[in-house]
């Protein structure tokens, strides 16, 4: 972007848009993250719980034999 706001002339303008563009990007990479954290909070709650489950089933079917 530097280059062509020096080709132009116009590189105050173009490093104004760079804050902008800069600004838009980290509002859309916050608003990602905050979409992503209960699917992976959802995820690991699943991988918990399976391997709780790996480890008592066979306990509870031992219990249960005569």
């Amino acid at each position: 972007m530097i280059s062509a706001g020096e080709e132009t002339g116009k590189l105050d303008q173009v490093l104004k848009v760079n804050y902008y563009y800069d600004a838009d990007t980290q509002i859309a990479i916050k608003a990602a993250t905050s979409m992503i954290e209960p699917l992976l909070i959802a995820a690991m709650g699943v991988v918990v719980g399976t391997i709780g489950l790996a480890l008592l089933l066979p306990i509870f079917a031992l219990s249960k034999q005569p």
